[in-house]
């Protein structure tokens, strides 16, 4: 990345380390979310996390990546650091030392370089083989700030365009500009995701401090953590599964297809069946109901919703909308395409698939993008760690 001049001279501010290999990594100190694209954390001399930046939503790889939210960051970066040496703010703690390797998959795959999204999935795997996995508890993992009605602005990353659900009730309006989460300094929208997936799913609270004003704290809904995780590495591995992923269809479509607001309504944007050639689905569906069922307080998402409500096996009637006509279409409920694949190959089309790529602009992801224009196409992610 070659950055403009006002970029290079915050950048010249910083002792810069950019990681190429994750196989010797502290993912403890170095804890980010694994399944971005794009990631820069800044730790003081004692190692303590001092910002985030990166994160993404599901929507798109870029759509908090943007050069004013770097800057940004960087300058809020810098004014965090002098405060905390001031003793001005606590810093949160470093976490417990864990190395890359500890990881079972990830020393399946260290014979090569060993990117974030091997992590991720090594993550995955520790999450869903634990003995005390819970479906409903433990698969949510770095929740989209919009879940509790925090709609950021993606060239500033902790101010606030728009309020909905909680946020709306507690009291927060555009242009707020978020300080703390739980007493913890925030800069950017990572930080903010970062701290929503650090607090149980059964949270029922959360602290939010805003510049000039008073905290307010919002009261959490029920799931309020469910956010669509199909594109994840652990989203496309649970079983059972629904066999398809995608986003949201957003309010102009479901409008324009005579969607309820509140219901399932999902673009297929991606088919992970076992044999994807017997699938009944096709890229570009919208899938807006299950067995009749057309929404849930479990999720917006129809295929978590199968995940969370049926068993593998069990044929589906599924309500779709195929260039722009109804239909009922029968699915059969599988085991996900990592029921017999152990470590998937990154270069593979699923692995390159579940890097965020095969065409995930769909719906709103057109509308909305940290870098992309309000109509051009997506672009396939790539890595840069």
């Amino acid at each position: 990345m070659r950055p403009e001049q006002e970029l290079l001279e915050l950048e010249q501010k910083f002792v810069r380390l950019r990681i190429v290999n994750m196989a010797d990594v502290d993912v403890g100190k170095f804890e980010f979310d694994f399944d971005t694209t794009f990631a820069v954390m800044v730790l003081n001399k004692d190692g303590q996390v001092i910002s985030r930046y990166g994160g993404r939503d599901a929507e798109s790889p870029e759509s908090f990546i943007t050069v004013p939210s770097l800057k940004k960051a960087l300058i809020r970066s810098l004014d965090l650091h002098e405060k905390s040496k001031a003793d001005a703010i606590n810093l949160p703690k470093t976490l417990k030392s864990r190395q890359a390797q500890t990881y079972p998959f990830v020393q399946n795959v260290a014979m090569r370089c060993v990117h974030c999204h091997d992590v991720a999935s090594a993550q995955a795997f520790e999450i869903l083989e634990s003995p005390t996995f819970d479906f409903m508890k433990d698969i949510w993992i770095h929740p989209e700030p919009l879940s509790i009605g925090l709609d950021l602005d993606p060239d500033d990353g902790a101010t606030l365009r728009k309020v909905a659900g909680p946020a709306k009730e507690a009291g927060l309006v555009t242009g707020d500009r978020i300080m703390a989460v739980n007493q913890v300094p925030v800069s950017t929208f990572t930080d903010i995701q970062y701290q929503l997936h650090r607090l149980p799913a059964d949270t029922k609270s959360v602290e939010i401090s805003v510049k000039g004003k008073k905290t307010v704290s919002l009261k959490l809904q029920d799931y309020w953590k469910h956010s669509d995780i199909t594109w994840r590495r652990l989203g496309i591995r649970l079983s059972p599964s629904a066999g398809f992923g995608g986003m949201l269809v957003d309010d102009v479509d479901k409008e324009k297809f005579k969607l309820p607001k509140d219901g399932f309504a999902v673009y297929v944007s991606f088919l992970n069946f076992p044999k994807p050639e017997n699938t009944p689905l096709k890229n570009g569906d919208i899938i807006f109901s299950v067995n009749g069922v057309e929404k849930s307080d479990l999720t917006k998402h129809a295929a978590l919703y199968i995940h969370l409500t049926h068993k593998l096996g069990e044929v589906l009637k599924l309500g779709v909308i195929r260039d722009g006509k109804r239909q009922v279409i029968a699915l059969t409920v599988s085991g996900g395409p990592s029921e017999n694949r152990r470590v998937m190959d990154s270069d593979s089309k699923m692995g390159r698939m579940m890097r965020g790529g095969m065409g995930r602009g769909m719906g709103r992801g057109m509308r909305r993008g940290g870098m992309r224009g309000r109509n051009n196409p997506p672009t396939e992610e790539k890595e840069t760690e």
